[in-house]
């Protein structure tokens, strides 16, 4: 995700585009974050971290108002492209997908408000990845 008035205007950053961009890097200790990160170390991609920062609250500020780049998961970037003047933009790499899994105590396997839940959730993340 870049600035709305961002100099990078392609819909979809080149790898060279993204490795001399400098990046806002969120290190939320989230296992998405530690996969993404291990996953360029893997393509020998090495990106310029300018700011690092441990929570996703205050990444449309910052991105809002700089020329940074951030990686998002695509439901937290679509959410703040809605909200503030910032615009998604594909990365340069095919990211690896991985499954995302729901847990609950199989006491509440059946519970009408659980199976409810559950169900929003899941509707949540199938309809923002697509």
């Amino acid at each position: 995700m870049v600035r709305a008035g961002h100099p990078l205007k392609s819909k979809r950053l080149s790898l060279q585009a993204f490795c001399e961009a400098e990046h806002l890097q969120v290190r939320d200790g989230s296992r998405s974050q530690e996969m993404f990160e291990a996953y360029l170390t893997e393509q020998q991609v090495q990106r310029k971290i300018a700011l690092q920062i441990s929570h996703y609250m205050s990444v449309p500020a910052i991105i809002e108002h700089s020329d940074l780049v951030v990686v998002l998961p695509r439901t937290v970037a679509s959410l703040y492209a809605n909200e503030a003047k910032v615009r998604s933009t594909e990365a340069p790499l095919e990211l690896p997908t991985y499954d995302l899994k729901q847990y609950w105590h199989g006491r509440l396997h059946h519970s009408a408000v659980n199976v409810w839940l559950r169900h929003v959730v899941a509707d949540i993340f199938v309809s923002s990845s697509s």
